[in-house]
């Protein structure tokens, strides 16, 4: 499948998606973002999320698994807002022949975009 479609946030254009892979019911693109910085921002809350499973994966203590998040956040340079850029509902895309999509679980790495449609 490989087709253009494009990448909303909060209902605003954000990015263009090439070659459009589907394995139900996760969709994967390469992205295009024309506002590099929601681009930007969305690869940290990625790497992000993914530090999150590992700590979880420690069992540590509240406290010590707490001090790791934060030092974490600042390292990646997020803020606790940021961390709700992947929340379901604020994304979607719109395929070229007009439909309209949500997007959930959204991830992006590499150059690369993965949602759960």
């Amino acid at each position: 499948m490989s087709q253009s479609i494009l990448l909303y946030l909060n209902d605003e254009a954000v990015a263009t998606l090439q070659d459009l892979r589907q394995e139900t019911p996760w969709f994967t693109a390469t992205a295009h973002f024309s506002d590099v910085a929601v681009g930007e921002t969305l690869e940290r809350v990625t790497r992000f999320r993914t530090f999150d499973q590992q700590l979880e994966a420690l069992d540590l203590p509240e406290d010590e698994e707490e001090d790791r998040w934060e030092a974490k956040l600042a390292e990646l340079g997020l803020t606790h807002a940021d961390l709700g850029l992947d929340f379901d509902g604020q994304w979607s895309v719109v395929m070229e022949d007009g439909t309209e999509q949500e997007v959930r679980s959204i991830r992006f790495e590499d150059g690369v975009v993965q949602w759960r449609g």
